[in-house]
């Protein structure tokens, strides 16, 4: 393997970085030597984006044979997290050119055969090697292969070779849910390393090597909630304005196809899209009914800033009689041939505050915002609102998912059943409040009908097998599977928490306002690590699958440090975390804010004071130009512990995230 080694070593560099940033975010980035490769005869050369992000003043390049060049970044992939130099090749004899590596070719690449991580780093004489194999290919959606050799900043930007010699790609830190160039990084020397295959690198290097900065293509659609790997990708909206919305595709279509290749979930629609460029043109094949579209879109790098549209009504939560799961948890599919084919006969039959039955669509409105477009247009609560724009409002989280369709100042006409009459009012829509109703009317009626399979409740201990530390839980005591739960997740600060002391202080909240409290714990008591993202999210998904929890109310509470931890695991499960509330602490300065989205809302609920940090109002004036909605709550002098009001408050905000 050291013969193979030696046989890439001319083609490896070694890169000195000078000046720069010291941080990026939390992170802190060294400006010691790093690896790049050769690419170009004429002097350009690869490496990862990682090794440049403090953004250095200067850069040297040490060649295998010792000769010193300075070099200047030519472009970025920022799909593929990769930065091309350009070494003056100036002052090199006329006759000598650069050595160029071969790639190995993507069909014969397999799961399991050897592979070889080489850098430069340590000494400028001798490459570093680290052997393993490949471990997975078409990973990070069709951008990486996947190596359980030793992948770290020693490394990154160097080749991953097999044992020909030939260059399987060049590795870099990647994180499948991250676009960050520091993503993955806490992965390194884990046995989970990445490398960009050559071959994608070779077939955009004259795009590169003309100065052209390249972007992750985007098509623009947000797709119905579910299991991302079994589900098929159905548009639940196209972001205004977007390729997809250009193009025509709309809510309810179904993609089928990208190019040719059949996609049947989400999942197979990412990784079709996941390798295309900003600029490249797809032919998407959607069904419409028993209609085939076919449409061309061509991808952009960057969406139009989303709006969220809203109505200005919160809406009553049904009680379900017949199982633990309430309307909004069934999908339309899961409901039986007869209950789908008199959806239309019960709609007439509908009266308000008749929720204790069978499953009935509509919404009843449970409270109206004061001067918002439904109370403008005389809508009051117990209504029940029954078609929007002529489309069938089946329960409230389809009602939220056809408004996110529209745009604010969009006008709407809505059908409503009052008191067994049917009429229609018209409204012009407006954007999500920041602000929380002081009273809130009850969301649901008293009285749930017994539950006869009461899974466990009161405080609970929740382990994860692989997981050095545990959380703790607290299910109310009054829990009852036929009323939707909302979940608060709660993040510590320095110097972890009594148990019984928080239970004591959650127990009534929980029981007053159907919550299910959760408190991980980190690792160490003094701070968290990103690494236990994952731990949360399976102490999440362990309740999810036990109780019947409400998916517009899940949300993450942090004060202090455990505040910047809610922000990153927000940002990082969009899919599942509705609202982020940062007790006391900024947005963390290098994070970039959640982009909004259609269907998977984020708000934000945080406090202020005279005397904060000034990163606190900068964190806020940042998701509020990404048109996140975010609640202040101002403390006044200084920060301080919340006081009962202003605990009252934040719970408020959590029962109300369900607006439309």
């Amino acid at each position: 393997m050291k013969a193979v080694v030696q046989r890439i070593a001319p083609s490896v560099v070694r890169i000195e970085t000078l000046g720069g940033l010291e941080t990026i975010g939390n992170l802190l980035v060294g400006t010691g030597p790093t690896t790049g490769l050769i690419v170009s005869s004429d002097g350009y050369i690869i490496s990862s984006a990682f090794n440049f992000v403090q953004q250095p003043a200067q850069m040297l390049v040490d060649l295998a044979d010792g000769t010193r060049l300075p070099a200047q970044v030519v472009a970025h992939d920022h799909s593929r997290m990769l930065v091309l130099l350009k070494v003056s090749t100036a002052g090199l004899d006329a006759k000598k050119q650069l050595p160029v590596p071969v790639a190995a070719p993507g069909a014969e690449m397999s799961v399991g055969q050897w592979a070889i991580a080489v850098g430069r780093t340590f000494d400028a004489n001798q490459p570093n090697m680290s052997v393993g194999i490949i471990s997975a290919v078409n990973r990070v959606w069709g951008r990486a292969i996947q190596t359980d050799a030793k992948i770290s900043p020693a490394n990154y930007g160097g080749p991953l070779i097999d044992l020909q010699g030939h260059v399987l790609g060049v590795l870099v830190p990647m994180s499948p849910p991250e676009t960050s160039e520091v993503a993955g990084v806490e992965w390194y020397d884990s046995g989970i390393g990445f490398a960009v295959p050559l071959e994608q690198i070779n077939r955009v290097l004259d795009r590169l090597k003309k100065g052209e900065d390249l972007n992750p293509g985007l098509l623009g659609v947000s797709l119905k909630p579910g299991d991302p790997y079994a589900d098929p990708p159905i548009i639940a909206a196209s972001h205004p304005k977007s390729p997809a919305a250009v193009a025509g595709l709309k809510a309810g279509d179904r993609i089928a196809e990208i190019n040719g290749v059949k996609v049947n979930s989400a999942s197979e629609l990412r990784h079709q899209l996941g390798p295309l460029y900003a600029g490249e043109k797809v032919m998407v094949v959607a069904l419409r009914g028993d209609d085939r579209l076919e449409r061309s879109a061509e991808l952009i790098a960057k969406l139009p800033i989303y709006i969220h549209p809203f109505l200005g009504i919160l809406p009553c939560r049904e009680i379900k009689s017949d199982g633990p799961k309430t309307s909004d948890t069934i999908a339309d599919k899961d409901k039986p041939a007869a209950e789908k084919k008199n959806d239309d006969k019960k709609t007439n039959d509908i009266s308000a505050g008749n929720q204790n039955t069978a499953w009935q669509p509509g919404v009843v409105v449970r409270q109206v915002y004061a001067d918002s477009p439904a109370a403008r247009a005389g809508i009051v609560p117990g209504d029940r609102l029954l078609l929007l724009n002529g489309e069938a409002i089946r329960d409230r989280m389809q009602l939220q998912e056809l408004i996110a369709g529209l745009e604010p100042l969009q006008p709407v006409k809505v059908e409503i059943n009052r008191d067994g009459h049917h009429q229609t009012v018209e409204a012009k829509l407006t954007t999500l409040p920041e602000d929380v109703p002081e009273k809130l009317a009850p969301s649901h009626e008293p009285n749930p009908l017994p539950d006869s399979n009461l899974p466990a409740t009161g405080k609970i201990e929740i382990k994860i097998p692989e997981a050095p530390s545990n959380a703790l839980a607290y299910v109310p005591t009054t829990y009852n599977s036929h009323v939707t739960h909302g979940l608060v997740v709660w993040l510590h600060p320095a110097g972890g928490f009594k148990a019984d002391e928080l239970i004591a202080k959650w127990k009534p909240i929980c029981e007053a306002n159907d919550l299910i409290w959760l408190a991980p714990k980190s690792a160490e008591a003094a701070r968290w690590q990103r690494t236990e993202l994952e731990f949360i999210r399976k102490a999440m998904d362990d309740l999810l699958q036990k109780y019947n929890i409400d998916r517009t109310r899940i949300v993450v509470i942090g004060e202090e440090a455990g505040g910047g931890m809610a922000y990153l695991l927000a940002s990082l499960n969009r899919d599942l975390i509705r609202g982020v509330a940062a007790l006391n602490v900024a947005m963390p300065p290098g994070m970039r804010p959640p982009e909004n989205d259609p269907v998977q809302r984020l708000a934000v609920f945080t406090t202020t004071a005279k005397k904060a940090s000034p990163a606190v109002a900068a964190g806020i004036k940042r998701l509020r130009d990404a048109k996140l909605p975010v609640t202040e709550l101002n403390e006044g002098e200084t920060t301080r512990p919340l006081t009962a009001d202003q605990w009252a408050e934040l719970v408020r905000w959590i029962d109300t995230l369900d607006r439309s």
